[in-house]
């Protein structure tokens, strides 16, 4: 066991005390900050154009490659980060150090704790080193792996869509944290990890994307380099901010080799005699070891600090996004160890604070103690938490009841199989609600979320009572249109229709802008055969909201469908024409009203109506359909046959396409 959190220390050379003591102040780190600036402002330059404009490029960012090895859609995020992993192969990682946000942040932090006199301390561990590969793998590969190997067992119907380009979008900010997420965010990965890991500790611990990019940089030819003058003074390793030692590095291998450096040129910058320069040439030419610094623990330690950071990012993950739980993980990581060292160790210090001396515990260190207990005293349960949603959630996959069969009045029990899933899912959602609800977490963030399935579950089963228990608890917590929009499906499926309209009409009344609770009663009218009333609902939602396309939308659609007679049809119609104002080029709203002209026995104005839509949407099946019955209603026969052909040849590509996502 070490006598010290951090052991190990770097040999430099000791300069004489009468000697010219050259300036630790890289010339190159002024040039870099200014690269990193420009990145930010072009970032904002971006969000300021979809803000202004509505439609822009699709993020940059090398998450968007997600969509590409899930769904086979090709982003901007995807081709930028193809680009920056192919140019790593080459030159190293440029990027990491020259054009990521992170970096800046994490570096800001750096320069600011270097005012204050202080250096925060490398963490380095073997093990955690380990977190960004697992986790690039997790992102990139395993949506490939799970697809390939495992859905044609576990997901036969699982097929895949194709390969397709999304490069610009109108929803810029979706998937985006807000910034109840994004200021803990910066605060975590961007200042906390440097205090306790290092220098771009979130990048070396857990920056998913510098996963792919270390390993990648082994096969760079272009690496810094060094001449005959070097005399080993140790000026590149003082300045580096990728915790490399590189006067080591270049000592033995004749060029740095750690896959850890980002290519910041501040060791050239600062180096006295000029013997460091980046430059293209054959590698180390002899074997180097899976990373060429030095670590601080023994291999007990290591798997202590590897089960912490496991442990860590379960419980993180279960409640944070991906990149936020992966540097929450290694900070809270750092803590558990701290706290284990004031403990357990004879002498032990953190951040320059002595924790522990001559075997007797400080107050700092009682601190320190003290908040590594409550941290295990959060996560561990936190984590076990997490896995129970996670089995929960895989269970809840396996109950495929339709929606409509689940709020029928008429429904029956499902099989006897979907019963066990619904029966083993709802045991693990219980346990991974809160303590305060009889689960296992400590934090109640997801009892809402875990509720509405219990709920959901609940009514797959039929206990509708059981149901609308969990559901009115919500509701007296807090409502919303979802909430409510269950309470009235669950009233309607125990047969309670006039209760469920009462419901709807009380939310109505305090929440006169819901709209999808509004469409969702005018369907159920419409499948009840409820005409009059369901016009009438569409009506008042109209007077409501008599701007709201949604509302014009679903009255147009409800009179052309079912108006009792010519005058709402034509009214219908009507309607249908202010939407295309509105939003025009809509296909769907074109189909409406050529049902309407179908309705009114005026075939040819459909036919005209379904060639337009069709002009639009050339590939949409429904729409030749419609094309060939009115045809067949207009007595024009041979193009009802060509439309009716055109139709059954898009449903064999569609049945192709599907048979080849499932093989």
């Amino acid at each position: 066991m070490p006598s010290d959190c951090h052991p190990r220390h770097v040999s430099l050379t000791v300069l004489p005390a009468d000697g010219p003591r050259p300036a630790l102040v890289s010339r190159m780190s002024r040039k870099r900050f200014a690269v990193l600036w420009a990145v930010q402002v072009l970032i904002i330059v971006h969000v300021l154009h979809w803000f202004f404009d509505g439609t822009t490029l699709a993020p940059i960012e090398p998450s968007e490659s997600m969509a590409a090895v899930k769904d086979g859609v090709i982003t901007v995020g995807a081709i930028f980060f193809a680009l920056a992993l192919g140019s790593t192969a080459i030159l190293g990682r440029w990027f990491c150090g020259w054009g990521c946000h992170m970096v800046l942040l994490q570096d800001l932090c750096s320069a600011l704790l270097a005012r204050l006199g202080i250096r925060p301390r490398p963490f380095r561990s073997r093990v955690l080193l380990w977190l960004p590969f697992l986790l690039a793998l997790y992102m990139f590969v395993w949506p490939l792996v799970y697809r390939i190997a495992l859905a044609p067992i576990l997901q036969p119907t699982l097929s895949w869509p194709g390969l397709s380009m999304e490069l610009t979008t109108d929803d810029y900010w979706r998937g985006m944290p807000g910034w109840a997420m994004g200021i803990p965010f910066v605060l975590v990965c961007g200042v906390i990890t440097v205090v306790f890991l290092g220098h771009k500790g979130y990048c070396t611990y857990a920056c998913p994307y510098g996963g792919f990019f270390a390993p990648i940089a082994r096969f760079a030819r272009a690496r810094i380099r060094v001449s005959d003058a070097c005399d080993q003074c140790g000026h590149c390793t003082a300045v580096c901010t990728s915790n490399v030692r590189v006067h080591e590095e270049v000592r033995d291998y004749r060029m740095v080799v750690d896959i850890g450096c980002m290519q910041c040129m501040d060791c050239v910058s600062v180096c006295p005699k000029q013997a460091l320069s980046f430059g293209f040439g054959a590698g180390p030419g002899r074997a180097v070891p899976a990373a060429a610094r030095l670590f601080d623990f023994s291999i007990a330690d290591e798997i202590f600090i590897g089960a912490i950071a496991g442990v860590s990012f379960m419980a993180s993950y279960s409640l944070l996004p991906l990149l936020f739980a992966s540097g929450l993980a290694v900070c809270l990581t750092w803590a558990v160890w701290t706290g284990w060292c004031a403990l357990a160790l004879h002498d032990a210090s953190a951040l320059g604070v002595v924790l522990r001396q001559g075997g007797r515990i400080r107050a700092a260190g009682v601190v320190t103690v003290l908040i590594a207990a409550g941290t295990l005293g959060v996560v561990l349960p936190t984590a076990a938490a997490g896995g129970a949603a996670w089995m929960a959630d895989r269970l809840d996959h396996h109950v495929l009841v339709a929606e409509q069969m689940v709020f029928d009045a008429d429904g029956v029990l499902p099989e006897r199989e979907t019963i066990e899933a619904v029966d083993a899912a709802t045991a693990w959602y219980l346990r991974a609600r809160s303590i305060g609800q009889g689960g296992w977490a400590v934090l109640p963030w997801r009892d809402r979320g875990f509720t509405m399935r219990l709920a959901w579950l609940a009514a797959v089963k039929r206990d509708h009572a059981r149901a609308l228990e969990l559901l009115h608890g919500l509701h007296q917590e807090g409502s919303n249109e979802v909430i409510v929009a269950g309470v009235a499906r669950v009233l309607r499926a125990s047969r309670q229709g006039s209760e469920a309209s009462a419901w709807v009409a009380r939310a109505l009344a305090e929440h006169p802008k819901w709209e999808a609770i509004r469409d969702e009663e005018i369907l159920w009218l419409m499948s009840e055969g409820h005409d009059d009333e369901a016009i009438e609902a569409a009506r008042a939602w109209v007077a409501a909201r008599p701007d709201s396309l949604n509302a014009l939308r679903r009255l147009s659609v409800v009179l052309v469908e079912r108006g009792s007679g010519d005058g709402q049809v034509h009214e219908g119609i009507a309607l249908v024409d202010r939407t295309l104002e509105m939003a025009p080029g809509n296909p769907g709203a074109m189909l409406v009203k050529a049902n309407g002209f179908a309705r009114l026995g005026q075939h040819d104005a459909a036919i005209a109506t379904l060639q337009e839509a069709l002009r639009l949407a050339p590939t949409v099946r429904g729409l030749w359909e419609a094309l060939a019955d009115a045809c067949a209603r207009g007595g024009r026969e041979m193009e009802a046959q060509a439309a009716l052909a055109e139709a059954e040849r898009l449903a064999a590509e569609e049945q192709q396409r599907a048979g080849a996502g499932q093989r």
